[in-house]
């Protein structure tokens, strides 16, 4: 539990801080290899060490068959002193730590320390037993000891050749045991100089892995990801013409980053000028919308109010006169006259109130205008619309498709006369098409798109739509009614 919470403070303090990502990719790289290159020295070391250990222990075996072989003219001919002085020869050695002859009895007859002579050894002892207590046939010959100094005794049995039969029972199979014992500190002290050889090797070349690994990282890595910092926050604080440059001319990772990053700044950037120029449509189109309201306000209401008032006064005189029927005649044409200023008013604001919820579905936009109108008006409008979800357009093409639909059908209203109004919205081939046609009384279409007669509101709906890309075509003969055509192409058409 300890560790988990240690564990845990120390991610918490590395998350409180803002870290380099050099440092990140420098630790990363360098304490993982660093570890797998110390592990690996260890397994060496290990390796090397036993395979040592085993080579020392043959080695062992062999030096003990020798110096039994030595020593055996000394044990027939039963040269004491010369025995002594072989053993204490040998002992002189600085890897050596004893040499004994025990006999069968376990007391020790000879040694290079003649001190220890006539001691018994019990078979108990460290380095005995595991011969002694061996149930193999083939008993060992080396074991360790377990002293503070790492000692390795070699046991090479005398046996009873038949030249020691003169002094010994052909009974006996051995005689006794020759042990050496052999210091295993150089041993160790060279594996582990080996050892820290192996680690600082490990370590230097770590060091320079990891200085190779973070040059290469930072260049193509670190500094190319640090070229995106002052493009996005330019981008973030609503610059969006500053792009990422392209560096190194890889076609990587990062690189297809950079570009996706550049082409969504060309998009929004795109968009953002889209919107700005939208934008800049609605307020010009708001302006248009007052003009055409002024219009209509002087060309239906003030005279309306005007010819109100002279019919007034001819009322007042004709009742000053006792003219009853001619008073009653003039107030029915002043109530017509008032309910056409109210139809026409209650279409107005309609077609305000229409403007003002536009969105990108055409038809839906116009069916709804039109349903509205025909109960509003005495001259309905029969329309043939295509499904709602085939013509998705930009708001702001729907608005002015819209408008001139509006104003078509008040010029019809208020000049034309007509008995039948009809729309028409279809898709010819990818073209968009808005008709609308009147069987009214007609106008010199020519005149009046030139300005040389009254214009019912024309050049409005010629600029609207060329404002959206649109052609406007209005064809019309005195009594033969009139058409409005409005063509979109496709480029024009997408929201």
């Amino acid at each position: 539990m300890k560790i988990k919470a240690l564990l845990h403070r120390w991610k918490s303090f590395l998350l409180s801080r803002p870290i380099s990502l050099r440092v990140i990719v420098g630790l990363g790289v360098s304490i993982p290899i660093l570890l797998l290159f110390a592990l690996l020295s260890v397994f060496h070391y290990k390796q090397e060490y036993h395979l040592l250990e085993e080579q020392q222990r043959f080695s062992a075996v062999q030096l003990g068959s020798v110096l039994s072989h030595s020593l055996s003219h000394s044990l027939r001919t039963k040269d004491a002193k010369g025995l002594i002085s072989t053993l204490s020869e040998i002992g002189r050695n600085d890897n050596v730590t004893g040499i004994q002859i025990i006999g069968k009895s376990g007391h020790i007859l000879f040694a290079n320390d003649m001190s220890l002579s006539t001691q018994a050894i019990e078979t108990s002892n460290d380095g005995c037993r595991d011969c002694h207590e061996s149930q193999s046939m083939v008993r060992p010959r080396t074991m360790d000891l377990n002293n503070e100094v790492q000692v390795m005794r070699i046991a090479t049995p005398i046996n009873n050749n038949p030249e020691c039969n003169q002094c010994h029972s052909p009974n006996t199979s051995v005689l006794g045991v020759l042990v050496l014992d052999i210091s295993l500190e150089e041993l160790r002290a060279i594996t582990f100089h080996n050892l820290e050889r192996d680690i600082g090797i490990s370590a230097i070349a770590t060091l320079l892995l990891t200085i190779f690994t973070l040059l290469l990282i930072n260049l193509f890595v670190v500094r190319r990801i640090e070229v995106f910092r002052k493009p996005i926050s330019a981008y973030a604080a609503g610059d969006f013409s500053t792009r990422i440059p392209a560096r190194h001319g890889f076609k990587d990772e990062i690189s297809e980053l950079a570009n996706t990053f550049n082409n969504m700044a060309d998009e929004i950037s795109l968009h953002a000028s889209e919107q700005e120029d939208r934008y800049k449509l609605q307020q010009h189109a708001i302006i248009q919308e007052r003009e055409r309201i002024g219009r209509e306000l002087h060309d239906g209401l003030a005279q309306v109010l005007g010819y109100v008032a002279t019919k007034t006064m001819a009322v007042r005189l004709m009742l000053k006169k006792s003219s009853l029927e001619d008073a009653d005649k003039n107030l029915l044409q002043l109530e017509d006259s008032a309910r056409g200023l109210l139809a026409d008013m209650r279409v107005d604001i309609l077609g305000l109130k229409n403007a003002s919820q536009v969105n990108s579905n055409l038809v839906g936009v116009l069916r709804d205008y039109l349903l509205h109108y025909n109960a509003l008006s005495d001259r309905p409008v029969e329309f043939e619309l295509p499904p709602n979800d085939e013509i998705k357009l930009d708001p702001v093409i729907v608005l002015q498709l819209t408008r001139i639909a509006q104003e078509a059908l008040a010029n019809i209203r208020k000049h034309a006369n007509a008995t039948q109004i009809n729309l028409y919205l279809k898709l010819d081939g990818q073209a968009l098409t808005l008709e609308i046609k009147d069987n009214g009384c007609g106008f010199d279409a020519v005149s009046a798109l030139n300005g040389q007669v009254g214009r019912f509101g024309l050049s409005t709906m010629q600029e609207r739509a060329r404002e959206i890309g649109a052609e406007l075509t209005i064809r019309s003969k005195p009594g033969f009614g009139a058409t409005v055509q409005v063509r979109l192409e496709p480029d024009y058409r997408s929201i």
